[in-house]
């Protein structure tokens, strides 16, 4: 996590916050404010199936954890830095609060899912 008006420590937290201010606009997030946003970086070994990410929906983890209540991020984004792995796979399909997929979600209320073999990651939240 880096806020959104630290300075950054490293290269990729000055990516992550290059890829905010780029996307999160001060007119963005219906007036609230945008306060930082959320970076990662994973390596998978391409060899064997069982090292790929399974579907999953992008969410506040500590929330969730802590309430039960799934909230995605305002926006998320994802960077392969390779070639190899599986895409990855966004669904036109919106979440209620514990996560269980709502139908006739439009795509403006879509959830993100994921799931790839190789690659890197960060989301901004608000």
């Amino acid at each position: 996590w880096i806020d959104a008006s630290a300075s950054p420590r490293c290269a990729l937290e000055r990516w992550a916050l290059e890829v905010l201010r780029f996307h999160a606009l001060p007119s963005c997030c219906d007036g609230r404010p945008v306060l930082g946003a959320e970076w990662w970086v994973q390596v998978r070994r391409s060899e064997s199936a069982d090292a790929s990410i399974g579907l999953h929906w992008d969410t506040d983890e500590d929330l969730k954890s802590l309430t039960g209540e799934h909230v995605p991020p305002f926006l998320a984004t994802v960077t392969y830095l390779t070639s190899c792995g599986a895409p990855t796979l966004v669904l036109p399909v919106a979440a209620d609060a514990h996560g269980g997929a709502v139908g006739g979600g439009a795509a403006g209320d879509s959830g993100a899912a994921g799931g790839g073999a190789a690659g890197g990651g960060g989301g901004g939240g608000r």
